[in-house]
């Protein structure tokens, strides 16, 4: 998945219930590092909850805001899923500015930015379920 590999760091935005933050961290292996990061405490909060239960040592929760993220260490990978277009279609500049500052400050020198979004849909079909 994406080029992870044993001993990896991947900041997951927008992590919701951890779908690719708990897929992510077998990836990584124990000596890879994945911070769940989300702007809803419930699901900072059930992350943090499914990690403790199932003794998984290498997830760490990030409360995060409309301003950005800060992640205690350099990750290797930032990954974004199905989050990205809210930055341009619903975000003001001054506030995506400062956001994608964070994905940046995050990053190693050679990490990687991943987006994986949604293309627009011709229909009334719910952006979020479009191809």
């Amino acid at each position: 998945m994406v080029g992870l590999k044993k001993g990896d760091t991947v900041a997951d935005v927008g992590s919701g219930s951890g779908y690719f933050t708990f897929r992510f961290a077998g990836l990584v292996g124990d000596v890879g590092h994945v911070y769940a990061i989300d702007t809803n405490n419930r699901h900072i909060e059930y992350v943090a909850r499914v990690a403790d239960k199932l003794n998984i040592k290498n997830v760490e929760t990030v409360r995060g805001s409309i301003d950005g993220f800060k992640v205690a260490n350099k990750v290797d990978y930032v990954f974004m899923c199905s989050l990205y277009h809210i930055l341009y279609g619903y975000i003001r500049e001054e506030q995506r500015d400062p956001f994608i500052a964070s994905v940046k400050n995050a990053l190693k020198q050679d990490g990687r930015f991943i987006v994986v979004d949604n293309a627009l849909v011709n229909d009334e079909t719910l952006p979020y379920h479009g191809p």
